[in-house]
């Protein structure tokens, strides 16, 4: 055997034993996260969404999908949490098993890009490096990507399934595009379709995948900018001058500034100077806090120990240039990093396009757009850019550099892998994620809130106590944090602090049902029953004239459950079932009604409405007459349509 092919076999060796490695090391990086349980967004769109619990596949499931969803924008992402459903029900193992594979998947997506980054971007259009020893050095990077902490978040939050399916279809479509670009197989140009494909596949699950076009345009520019200068050197007849340049970076900066002007004007979540909704900063506030962020994550990458993860970070916004005083510094350090990465790429677009193309990835959600400030999975996307830029300088370091490369990237693999698996232990455990989450967000009365709910849930209301009055002390014009504190003081026994916290929480929120309930069921406890059946009833009419008759019919059962006699709860609840279209119901309420009290006019109005539409004409009649004895005469047209109901329907009867 001749040394090039013992060298050959030694690297294919290699390359099937780094894939194996890196495989296990991730599988066991994420064993503890098949265990956590579903948080925050995972309830809304999985726990609470109908549209996804399919019990077999078909037409009319993927029509509900498509028409009912939390994210109807999001239909791949919401189509994998059906399958997920179909086949495990709503076990959390099944969804978290289902994330980790896709993180493989993202992972072979990105090897595969990789390998052909290194290999087509070479100046002589052939491969730096043997095959094999390309694919070692992609996959050196990969690892890197696969075991990193900070992907954590897009990975064990199950929702953010959304983040990782994105990033695997844009991987594939900017895959496929180079294929296609670089005719590297036989029908290259099918390859055109796939990226298409899996674009469109990637927008179905997040929009940020619509950013795989700008940086396929600058792809273009960074390694065809002479093939495109001969086409339209050839077009207009002339030679290419500077003032084109000028005229096309203008032109594209009028139209990208004309569009986004359009989508501003159309839209409340993308502003600049007034706040966005349910938020206390605008566009500009916005912009100015990322450039912070955007420091604190590249840090992140750089240590991304456990310690300083964290699902909700306390990242206070930036009011001004120096406020806090570091915004400045970091606007001016991604002015800087932008320029710099913009000059490698005009330069040596080898090197610079991925470093341009992870700054294009996070124009959208570090933009003026009105979301949460900072979150770790928004850098799963652009991180694969890195990966590649990673890639080339270890197929291009020479081999003394990788010599002493390749063992520290190896060491650091191990210690991301272990950092990774302690992440996910922390995750697995509700308490332990919430009260890690707290500790390190100490002045956010969201993280306090959390925790003090996880203990609670466990039954440990002593403990959740202080942390709950910690929230309300941070922010206290949240009811939710009111509505918690009742209910931990109600199951501690001290009813009269419960009944004010449900009061303050229904005082700020008048509309939320599970505060109102949480107040009767304090007034209950006190033993004021009177007290208790007025507000079960008040609240009921409440929802009741407000057309909100789901929310009504709890609260008024529950007062006629305290008190069966009382003829005005049994007219309300009456009226509830025949706004909800219950008129069986309805009927049997106003009928327990009249028989509690026959002399009220309001109970007789409503039967007579309820059994006309039943087609019951002789009640309906009754109904009406008595209506017509009873009613005050200041009510002139429901008078005056009774009896013209009374009328039609002795004719029909006649007949």
């Amino acid at each position: 055997m001749t040394d090039n092919r013992l060298r050959q076999q030694r690297l294919k060796i290699s390359v099937w034993a780094c894939i194996a490695a890196v495989v296990c090391l991730a599988i066991w990086a994420y064993l503890p996260a098949l265990d956590a349980p579903f948080i925050f967004d995972d309830e809304q769109n999985i726990i609470d969404s109908p549209a996804i619990r399919w019990t077999e596949i078909s037409w009319e499931n993927l029509g509900s999908l498509l028409d009912a969803s939390q994210l109807q924008s999001r239909p791949v992402a919401n189509l994998s949490f059906a399958l997920d459903y179909l086949y495990s029900g709503l076990e959390p193992r099944g969804f978290h098993r289902t994330n980790v594979l896709i993180h493989l998947a993202v992972g072979a997506a990105l090897f595969w890009l990789c390998l052909l980054y290194v290999r087509v971007t070479h100046h002589s259009r052939e491969p730096a490096n043997p095959v094999l020893a390309a694919a070692l050095f992609a996959l050196v990077a990969t690892g890197i990507f696969l075991l990193h902490p900070l992907n954590t978040q897009a990975v064990t939050y199950v929702v953010q399934r959304m983040a990782s399916l994105a990033t695997l279809f844009t991987l594939l479509a900017f895959a496929s595009y180079l294929m296609a670009r670089y005719r590297l197989t036989r029908g290259s140009r099918w390859w055109y379709l796939g990226m298409l494909v899996f674009w469109l596949l990637g927008l179905g699950a997040k929009e940020i995948a619509v950013l795989f076009v700008p940086v396929v345009i600058l792809y273009e520019i960074c390694f065809f900018r002479s093939e495109w200068q001969s086409k339209i050197e050839r077009a207009l007849g002339g030679t290419w001058s500077p003032s084109w340049t000028v005229v096309i970076v203008v032109g594209c900066g009028a139209l990208v500034g004309v569009t986004t002007a359009l989508i501003m004007a159309s839209s409340d979540t993308i502003g600049l100077t007034a706040d966005f909704p349910n938020r206390d900063y605008n566009g500009i506030e916005r912009m100015m806090t990322q450039a912070r962020v955007q420091v604190f994550h590249l840090s992140q990458l750089i240590w991304p120990a456990p310690a300083r993860l964290n699902l909700d970070h306390d990242f206070s916004v930036s009011r001004g240039l120096l406020d806090p005083w570091t915004t400045l510094p970091a606007i001016l350090l991604c002015i800087l990093l932008v320029a710099a990465a913009v000059h490698l790429a005009a330069r040596h677009p080898r090197y610079g396009f991925p470093f341009v193309a992870y700054a294009v990835f996070h124009m959208i959600e570090a933009g003026p757009v009105g979301l949460d400030i900072i979150y770790e999975h928004r850098m799963y996307l652009p991180a694969t850019m890195l990966v590649m830029g990673g890639a080339v300088l270890l197929a291009d370091a020479g081999p003394r550099a990788r010599y002493f490369l390749m063992p520290s990237i190896v060491l650091l693999s191990l210690v991301f892998a272990f950092w990774t698996h302690e992440r996910n232990i922390i995750w697995a455990d509700p308490i332990g994620f919430h009260g890690d989450m707290a500790k390190k967000s100490p002045n956010l009365a969201r993280a306090q809130h959390n925790f003090a709910l996880a203990l609670h849930e466990a039954g440990r209301n002593e403990e959740a106590l202080p942390i709950i009055e910690r929230a309300i002390e941070l922010d206290p014009t949240e009811w939710r944090l009111r509505r918690l504190l009742g209910s931990i003081l109600l199951d501690l026994g001290r009813v009269s602090p419960a009944v004010e916290a449900y009061r303050s929480a229904v005082a700020l929120e008048p509309g939320n049902v599970r505060s109102a309930f949480g107040l009767g069921a304090a007034l209950e406890a006190s033993g004021d029953e009177e007290e208790a059946f007025g507000h079960y009833l008040a609240t009921g009419e409440r929802f009741g004239r407000a057309g909100l008759p789901w929310e009504a019919i709890p609260f008024l059962k529950r007062a006629i459950e305290l008190r069966a006699d009382d003829a005005g709860a049994r007219n309300a609840l009456g009226s509830a079932y025949m706004t909800a279209g219950m008129r069986e119901q309805a009927l049997e309420q106003f009928r327990a009604a009249i028989e509690l009290d026959s002399q009220r006019f309001e109970p007789w109005h409503n039967l007579a409405i309820v059994a006309d539409g039943l087609g019951l004409r002789a009640e309906a009649i009754e109904a009406y007459t008595r209506f017509i004895e009873l009613a005050p005469p200041a009510l002139q047209q429901p008078i005056s349509r009774a009896r013209g109901r009374i009328e039609a329907l002795t004719r029909d009867s006649a007949r």
